[in-house]
C-alpha cells in the first residue's frame, strides 16, 4: 500500500483494519513525528518492508516492532535526528 506524499500527520490505531496481509506499506514524505507500537500491532505480521523516509518522526518506542514478525526492510531515514527510547 503506497501513501507517500499525502502530508499525513498521523496513523490512527484502526487505520489498517481489514487489511492484514499487507506486504508493503510505504508512509514515505508525509508529516508523521512518531510511529509506536499502538500502530505496528499484530495485525502487521505480514508485512516486510515498512517505509518511513522522509517524515519528522523524532522518536520510536522500543517495543515498536515486536509484533512484526515477518518485517524484512524497515527504512527510517528522517528529516531529522531521531531518538529511540528505551
Amino acid at each position: 500500500m503506497v501513501l507517500k506524499k499525502l502530508s499525513i500527520k498521523k496513523i490512527e490505531q484502526n487505520t489498517f483494519v481489514g487489511l492484514e496481509n499487507l506486504k508493503i506499506i510505504d508512509l514515505n514524505d508525509n508529516l508523521l513525528t512518531s510511529f509506536d507500537s499502538s500502530f505496528a500491532s499484530d495485525r502487521f505480521k505480514s508485512v516486510q518492508s515498512l517505509l518511513l523516509e522522509q517524515n519528522e518522526i523524532l522518536s520510536i518506542t522500543k517495543n515498536t516492532f515486536k509484533d512484526m514478525t515477518s518485517l524484512e526492510k524497515c527504512f527510517l531515514k528522517s528529516k531529522f535526528y531521531f531518538i529511540f527510547t528505551y
